[in-house]
C-alpha cells in the first residue's frame, strides 16, 4: 500500500515538474542521471573497489549484460517520451498492459498457467483502458435526456444544458402545449 501511494505521489510530482519547469525534460533527465552516476560509482567503489581498480570497470560484462543495459536505457527514453507527450494515467495503463503481455508471453514460453485472480485483474485493466479511451462528451452536449420544465402560466421551456452557449442570432422557439 505504501509503495502504491509513494508511486502515485512521485508520478504526480514528476508531472508537475515536467509541465511547470523552465527546463526541458531532457535537461531534467540529465540532472537525475548525474546523481545516479555519482551514487552508483560510490556504491561500486565500496562493494568492488579493489576488483574494479585491478581489472577495470567492465570486468565480467558480456553481450547479455550489454543488451540488458541497452534495454534499460531505451526504457528510460520511452518513459521520458511518455511523460512528455501523455499523462500519468496513460503511463500507468501502459505499464499494466506491458505486465499482461509479459505474462501472456511467459505462458507460451514457460507453460505458465494464470491464476483466477490474474485473469480477473487483467480483465479489469482491459475494461479500465476501454472506459478511459472512450470519447468524452463535449461541454455543449449532455449525456442525459433533456427535460422540459413547465412554467406556472402553462408555457413549456426547454432545459438549458450547463455550459452550452445560446446563439443570439437564432430566434427562441416557443413550445406548444
Amino acid at each position: 500500500m505504501i509503495t502504491c501511494l509513494t508511486s502515485g505521489f512521485t508520478a504526480a510530482y514528476t508531472e508537475k515538474l515536467v509541465f511547470k519547469a523552465a527546463e526541458s525534460l531532457w535537461v531534467r533527465n540529465m540532472q537525475l542521471a548525474s546523481w545516479s552516476i555519482f551514487l552508483l560509482t560510490f556504491g561500486a567503489y565500496f562493494s568492488d573497489g579493489t576488483k574494479v581498480m585491478e581489472k577495470g570497470f567492465f570486468v565480467g560484462w558480456n553481450v547479455l549484460v550489454c543488451v540488458v543495459v541497452a534495454l534499460q536505457a531505451l526504457g528510460g527514453v520511452i518513459v521520458a517520451t511518455v511523460a512528455k507527450y501523455a499523462d500519468n494515467v496513460s503511463k500507468g495503463f501502459s505499464s499494466a498492459v506491458s505486465l499482461i503481455c509479459t505474462c501472456v508471453i511467459s505462458g507460451f514460453l514457460f507453460d505458465w498457467k494464470p491464476s483466477p485472480e490474474f485473469v480477473l485483474g487483467a480483465g479489469l485493466v482491459c475494461l479500465a483502458i476501454c472506459l478511459y479511451a472512450q470519447r468524452k462528451p463535449s461541454p455543449t452536449t449532455s449525456p442525459y435526456m433533456p427535460v422540459s420544465q413547465e412554467e406556472p402560466n402553462g408555457n413549456v421551456q426547454p432545459q438549458q444544458i450547463p455550459g452550452a452557449e445560446e446563439d443570439p442570432e437564432q430566434p427562441v422557439k416557443e413550445a406548444t402545449p
